[in-house]
């Protein structure tokens, strides 16, 4: 399925709503953006935002809606009213959906000031995003009617600091490390093939983090890690929450762990307790169930359609 993101200029929502859209979806969704009337220049703060989450725009330009590569299945506009801002109608046989957005390009003073104007914009689009995804996508597309109500209400949330954001990041992140070995976590096979870790931030403070390993349908959840400040705040839970809607997306259907520390957690939030030796081969064979981890750790395993 293809996405179209569709304002007037081109230059910063649009471009956010792209690249955080193909960073974040799966195989066989992309996205593409354009405008009614293009600028001819990506804004450099929006290149300086997503680069610094660590998603790629080598391919970022300023498009017209007129020169669309192909068509697009779903149209999503984002231009704001705050300005009064005309937003474009696209006439075609397409899903259309408004997810208003107020232009930080508008936004004068500080450069304190109007880069948080862009990461606001970015904050809400990567939510609406993630929301969007979360969507039992399969199902849906042969429901017009569902995915457009869907997606309509999508377009309402606004997320707050509360909230946060998840942002994928390297395996080998310094602050990962530094928060695993403070809670006694193994880091000495960070960054192999099968690991995607996240972090959870907001209000430029950091919640947690979490991993997954993929094995086949299953999957290893790891690191878990909450830091001592955030601890008691249910940041433990979201980001379980987020793990296990990851995983489901990436097509795993059970997630197993290993705790020395949290089972008493793990057990109230609907894991449940197993044998170390019933875990498939290939969770068995991880770095964490081979050594990692004592033999005295708790071993856990999670449904991942049952928990949604």
């Amino acid at each position: 399925m293809k996405v179209l993101f569709l304002c007037t200029g081109n230059s910063c929502r649009s471009i956010l709503g792209e690249f955080t859209f193909n960073h974040l979806a799966p195989s066989g969704w992309r996205a593409m953006s354009a405008g009614s009337r293009p600028t001819g220049y990506v804004h450099p703060r929006s290149l300086a935002l997503l680069e610094s989450e660590g998603i790629s725009t080598d391919s970022a330009s300023s498009k017209s809606w007129e020169d669309l590569p192909e068509v697009p299945d779903i149209v999503i506009t984002v231009c704001g009213s705050a300005a009064g801002e005309e937003c474009p109608a696209y006439i075609g046989n397409v899903l259309r959906t408004h997810w208003g957005v107020e232009d930080p390009a508008h936004v004068t003073g500080t450069d304190a000031q109007i880069n948080a104007a862009f990461r606001k914009a970015y904050t809400i689009l990567r939510a609406r995003i993630e929301a969007f995804l979360a969507l039992p996508l399969d199902r849906l597309v042969s429901d017009r009617g569902a995915i457009r109500t869907a997606l309509d209400e999508i377009g309402q949330l606004m997320p707050t600091d509360e909230a946060g954001v998840f942002t994928q990041i390297d395996p080998r992140d310094g602050d990962l490390v530094e928060a695993l070995a403070a809670a006694g976590l193994p880091t000495t096979d960070l960054g192999t093939a099968q690991q995607t870790f996240w972090r959870h931030s907001a209000g430029g403070e950091v919640r947690g983090f979490v991993g997954i390993e993929a094995y086949g349908k299953a999957g290893l959840l790891r690191s878990l890690v909450v830091p001592q400040t955030q601890r008691g705040k249910g940041h433990g839970v979201r980001l379980i929450d987020f793990a296990v809607a990851q995983a489901d997306r990436a097509g795993l259907t059970e997630l197993w762990l290993l705790t020395d520390t949290a089972a008493p957690f793990f057990a109230r939030t609907g894991w449940t307790p197993r044998l170390r030796a019933d875990a498939p081969d290939d969770i068995q064979s991880s770095a964490e169930f081979a050594g990692l981890c004592p033999s005295s750790a708790s071993c856990f395993s999670l449904s991942v359609p049952a928990y949604l």
